[in-house]
């Protein structure tokens, strides 16, 4: 009795705030205001029942509005039951939601399912003044409801009991999965899981089930990661090379190595042929092969898990965000390896580096540009060589037979000729209180014997300087690192 009288007087002061005159639900324009019933500021107290009061206030018929109010009073009884400890409890520990969000919505979704079932709430009396409203007549109601203590206890009794019913049944397949995990086969836990919502999801009194399977799911993802295994820096264009990533599910334990997951490799700013598709190894282990790639220079090679739960899609609902989370875990588990491809045959053959400006029609060599880049090439390892002296300028620019074949005699298999032309002659800028000029830079590798253009690029690069006579000396010092990008590519 002491239990119960202490509800009932948390009860009336809930109920004193929340139908209060400061608490009613006014629609704008507000009609004159109307005094609330004795009854409803002050329930009836009584050992037998639980009073409830509900109150609406909007347009439309007495028995429209009469049933608002009566679904006010129903919400509002829910939200008493809920209240209760032994409720509260058996919602947090059903499940372990930890994501706020589908805590939210599976509490809403029991909670809608009471206020469907409760029965034995009954009408004790009704109080309804009209009003009129831009010409149009409606109705503040309130009504009072009572439901018997026994019927509380039976109903929070029954909310309890298919609470526990289906934390068993959630409890069995977290058993099922964590069976999985142990065994390293981390996709089957999360697949599990996803199957086990999907069922849950078709059978309407289970559907609140499917949030509590999806969670899961989601975190168990969570915790699973790739990543690249070091080794492979470079890799040659016409050979390829193996990538090795590795499958971990970070848990309790430590990691362990994930078995069968499927992963999806992806090429970045390369084309290729390799597989686009592995599976890990017992061991947690997955290799992307490549066998041919089609440019050289900087790349990089994506992995992550390859899992789309397109199922979820098609059950309509609120699944779809819980999808895109799922999508979202995916994708965190990428790991990337990054290493320059090159061309290895070109290395070992004889190449001239000849860099060439177009001065007011005469063609004249640049040999700080042509120095810098001949030292890089030799640093990645090509076989370069000093342009010789006595070669037309004009017809090398041209790639001319004659002045291929002079090169040709001296041993030189190819020439990587940089042609630099001004797009305007160097203006002042007021902002930056110097003169500027815009420069193009194109660049390609010429056979010296078939004249085949193997490689061709530009690239545009701006300078400035103190004077105008500057602008071109600034201009070949400050280029260096868009070249050897050109280079990377050959």
């Amino acid at each position: 009795m002491k239990r119960s009288a202490l509800i009932l007087s948390g009860l009336i002061g809930i109920l004193l705030m929340s139908c209060g005159g400061g608490g009613a639900a006014v629609k704008s324009g507000n009609p004159a205001p109307v005094k609330e019933p004795d009854w409803a500021l002050n329930p009836p107290a009584s050992s037998q029942y639980y009073y409830f009061v509900g109150y609406s206030q909007d347009l439309g018929t007495g028995v429209e509005v009469k049933d608002k109010a009566y679904k006010d009073a129903t919400a509002k009884t829910i939200e008493f039951i809920f209240q209760e400890s032994e409720v509260s409890s058996a919602l947090k520990i059903y499940g372990s939601l930890n994501d706020p969000a589908l805590q939210k919505d599976y509490e809403q979704n029991i909670k809608t399912k009471a206020k469907a079932n409760i029965g034995g709430l009954e009408v004790e009396k009704t109080e309804a003044i009209p009003f009129s409203e831009d010409g149009l007549n409606g109705y503040s109601v309130w009504v009072l409801c009572k439901i018997t203590k026994a019927s509380v206890d039976k109903e929070r009794q029954n909310i309890i009991d298919e609470l526990m019913r289906k934390k068993k049944l959630v409890d069995d397949q977290i058993k099922k999965a964590e069976g999985y995990i142990t065994e390293g086969k981390v996709i089957d836990a999360v697949n599990a899981y996803v199957t086990a919502a999907l069922s849950a999801a078709k059978v309407e009194e289970r559907k609140d089930e499917a949030i509590i399977y999806i969670n899961l799911a989601g975190n168990v993802l969570k915790k699973v990661s790739l990543e690249a295994v070091d080794g492979v820096k470079e890799v040659d264009t016409s050979k390829g090379g193996e990538f090795t990533y590795m499958v971990y599910y970070s848990g309790d334990k430590g990691k362990i190595p994930v078995y069968g997951a499927q992963v999806l490799f992806t090429l970045n700013n390369n084309k290729g042929d390799y597989n686009r598709t592995a599976v890990s190894d017992k061991d947690g282990s997955v290799k992307c092969k490549i066998t041919g790639l089609k440019s050289v220079g900087s790349t990089k090679l994506y992995a992550n898990l390859d899992i789309t739960f397109n199922e979820l899609t098609t059950i309509g609902g609120d699944f779809q965000k819980y999808y895109i989370d799922l999508k979202n875990y995916v994708q965190k588990s990428m790991a990337t390896a990054s290493f320059t491809a090159g061309n290895k045959a070109n290395y070992d053959i004889p190449t001239a580096v000849v860099a060439i400006v177009n001065q007011d029609g005469n063609m004249e060599l640049v040999p700080n540009m042509a120095s810098d880049m001949l030292s890089y090439m030799k640093s990645k390892g090509f076989k370069a060589v000093k342009f010789p002296s006595g070669v037309n300028l004009k017809k090398i620019q041209e790639a001319d037979d004659s002045a291929l074949a002079q090169l040709n005699s001296q041993g030189i298999k190819r020439v990587l000729i940089l042609y630099i032309d001004t797009d305007t002659e160097p203006v002042y800028n007021e902002t930056i209180k110097k003169y500027k000029a815009m420069y193009s830079v194109s660049a390609q590798l010429v056979d010296t014997k078939t004249g085949e253009v193997f490689f061709a690029d530009n690239v545009r690069i701006m300078a400035a300087a103190a004077s105008a006579k500057e602008v071109f000396g600034s201009f070949v010092k400050g280029s260096s690192t868009q070249l050897k990008a050109l280079i990377d590519k050959l």
